[in-house]
């Protein structure tokens, strides 16, 4: 089961180290000198608390990967913003659902692409010289990174458009 949960390495500029997080057990951490080393003690803390949580009798937190999901939320928003929401989505002549779904998905994917630049960033942050050719390969993949967000909103617009019944909507609680 060890492996089966989602891990995650960053750099922490804070500690001059790599981190390691587990998304099932959000409250770890671990560091390293090498995102390797950081992942080491991150599974090495995970297999410890999972051990403890046994011994305790608790419920061991259930692998992301293999949960299963419905594709149905139960939404609970105020009023006012449930009209503002169904608002928008009259203005964008889709149903409250094709809205929703089109700014959780822009807004993952926004953070996804922030996440590479800053990545980019911090590369080009820690070069001493950075040579012309470098610099230019850095501006073409960070283009890249950008024409790749356009596309995938085109093609999530295009899918909730097209594919989705217009009648389908999410289901809210006022």
């Amino acid at each position: 089961m060890l492996n089966q949960y989602t891990y995650e390495i960053t750099w922490s500029e804070d500690d001059a180290q790599f981190i390691g997080l587990c998304k099932e057990f959000p409250y770890l951490s671990a560091f390293g000198d090498t995102q390797e080393e950081a992942l080491k003690e991150i599974k090495e803390v995970v297999e410890f608390s999972l051990e403890w949580m046994k011994e305790d009798g608790e419920e061991l937190p259930n692998p992301i990967g293999i949960k299963q999901y419905g594709g149905k939320i139960l939404l609970r928003i105020p009023v006012s913003l449930h009209s503002k929401v169904a608002c928008q989505a009259n203005i964008n002549e889709v149903s409250i659902n094709q809205f929703l779904l089109n700014l959780i998905s822009e807004n993952l994917f926004h953070s996804k692409i922030e996440k590479s630049i800053e990545c980019l960033n911090n590369i080009i942050g820690t070069c001493e010289t950075v040579s012309d050719e470098m610099f230019f390969q850095l501006r073409r993949n960070s283009k890249n990174i950008l024409d790749q967000q356009t596309s995938i909103q085109m093609d999530i617009k295009e899918y909730t458009a097209e594919k989705l019944p217009r009648n389908l909507e999410l289901e809210t609680v006022v």
